[in-house]
């Protein structure tokens, strides 16, 4: 399988375990698991795949477990990370996710991964899409993850002891949409929402314990779609 580029088995009813041997895989660039019957663990050895040069791993609806490995830092050309709905998915989100340079797309959300967003999210400068919801994640949101320039859409729902919203959003001027839902928020809406934000669409702040008045920049970005 030296030769295998493209490895996609997806809706379909394999089960078992994903093999360590994906990691001799060297010139493996897409991997995608999609609505399987996968168990177990992600193997280490992922980290070695396509001799770090893997561009798209898709591990989606699936029964996979035991936590994301640090060595996924070694795929740092890798552009889409989807991994959710693993429900029995647990551990942390590993600080070495901040390697992987070439993310645009991350999608961490419907499993059972606990622990903080790392700060080292914000070394990721051409992220898009940053999506973490139906998780076991808690602590506030980092405040690095709004020097991510390339930023266009935030979703994070139910992250508890989320504290207040950094002011900080007002450097991600690309975002279309912030969708914040019950994540327990506190204090005001920043200012900072709208004032920079001219492509700002959606923005989703309800189910929060945010207090004071909306601001007035809030009615800037002038193709603003929905307001909660």
């Amino acid at each position: 399988m030296a030769s295998l580029e493209r490895f996609i088995f997806s809706h379909n009813s394999f089960s078992g375990t994903l093999p360590t041997e994906i990691g001799t895989c060297a010139r493996l660039d897409e991997l995608q698991a999609d609505t399987t019957s996968l168990a177990g663990s992600i193997p280490t050895e992922i980290g070695t795949a396509g001799d770090g040069e893997v561009r798209v791993l898709q591990l989606v609806n699936s029964h996979l477990s035991l936590g994301i490995p640090t060595e996924i830092g070694r795929q740092t050309a890798m552009n889409v990370f989807w991994l959710f709905k693993n429900s029995a998915l647990t551990g942390t989100v590993p600080t070495e996710l901040g390697s992987m340079k070439s993310m645009d797309q991350l999608y961490l959300y419907a499993n059972s991964i606990t622990g903080p967003i790392p700060s080292e999210i914000g070394r990721l400068t051409r992220m898009r899409f940053l999506w973490c919801e139906e998780t076991s994640l808690s602590g506030t949101i980092p405040t690095e993850l709004f020097a991510v320039p390339a930023l266009v859409d935030l979703k994070l729902f139910g992250i508890r002891g989320s504290g207040s919203l950094p002011t900080e959003i007002g450097q991600t001027t690309l975002l279309t949409s912030v969708r914040l839902h019950a994540m327990g928020l506190t204090g005001p809406i920043p200012s900072e929402i709208g004032i920079q934000h001219n492509s700002l669409l959606k923005l989703e702040l309800h189910q929060n314990e945010l207090t004071g008045t909306m601001s007035s920049s809030l009615g800037r970005p002038p193709y603003m779609q929905l307001l909660s």
